[in-house]
């Protein structure tokens, strides 16, 4: 493992500059070599905190590690994430994947309370309608993986939803130390006619409503696509030093463009 300089860049990403997509722009990270793509930001305490590392990975030469020690603060938060704004559209499908791995030496303990969210689609301004960065209001994520262990085991909770409407819609025990792929559609709307469908190692993870996956309801507090933001935030009240891999981000309009090369109907994703 190697620790790479990186450019931690204050998040300002707002409207300016967003055309309305008919469709959601083809992405692919694999995390093979330094630096990531311009597309990427970062929000963590300083360069240490990232490195793109040989093992373990999911598919190919490389992954990302992302570290939070405790007392590290970025965007006012106890966190290490890599910052990304999807240019896909509203009132349309989306499809976002990512590969995510706890190691076996991460540290927790099953009474400590507290959140760990390792996978969030969070809101930002509208400058259209005067919104900045310093009147937003802190809106928790519309759509989130959280971890989080008890005496039953560890495992990822799907978070869901507007403010008080947000609720825990799906939970899956995990094993450390081996990679979870996660697959989201997403329509994204202010409406009920919003939703999310997820799998997990290709197998449904949110439940069946009794006539597909999706849980519908409304998951934008504006008219700007929100951003997807992939690393560890957590609590304040955490005392270990913890890390976390992730591995080929995929977004596009269609399934087939988020699946792993290993996948039935993958289609290569050739960006660069």
């Amino acid at each position: 493992m190697r620790t790479l300089s990186f450019i931690i860049s204050i998040l300002l990403l707002a409207s300016v500059g967003w055309a309305r997509a008919e469709t959601c722009a083809l992405f692919a990270e694999h995390f093979n070599t330094w630096p990531l793509r311009p597309e990427w930001r970062g929000e963590m305490k300083d360069p240490s905190r990232i490195q793109i590392v040989k093992h373990p990975v999911r598919i190919g030469p490389g992954a990302v590690k992302l570290t939070v020690h405790p007392g590290d603060v970025a965007a006012k938060r106890n966190r290490a994430e890599i910052v990304i704004l999807p240019q896909c559209p509203l009132e349309r499908e989306n499809w976002y994947g990512w590969s995510m791995l706890i190691p076996k030496d991460y540290e927790d303990y099953p009474g400590q309370r507290g959140f760990q969210i390792m996978g969030q689609f969070h809101a930002r301004p509208d400058s259209l309608e005067g919104e900045k960065w310093g009147n937003f209001p802190p809106y928790p994520p519309m759509i989130s993986v959280q971890y989080g262990r008890d005496r039953t085991g560890q495992g990822f909770g799907l978070f869901y939803g507007l403010e008080k409407a947000r609720r825990r819609i799906a939970v899956c025990f995990i094993e450390k130390g081996k990679w979870y792929d996660i697959k989201l559609a997403v329509r994204w709307s202010k409406t009920d006619q919003g939703y999310v469908s997820a799998w997990i190692n290709g197998e449904p993870w949110t439940p069946f409503n009794g006539r597909d996956w999706k849980c519908h309801g409304a998951n934008m507090y504006n008219n700007v696509p929100p951003l997807l933001k992939l690393g560890l935030y957590r609590d304040f009240g955490f005392t270990t030093v913890n890390s976390v891999y992730y591995d080929e981000v995929r977004i596009g309009s269609r399934e087939q463009d988020v699946l792993l090369p290993n996948q039935p109907g993958h289609k290569a994703i050739r960006i660069r």
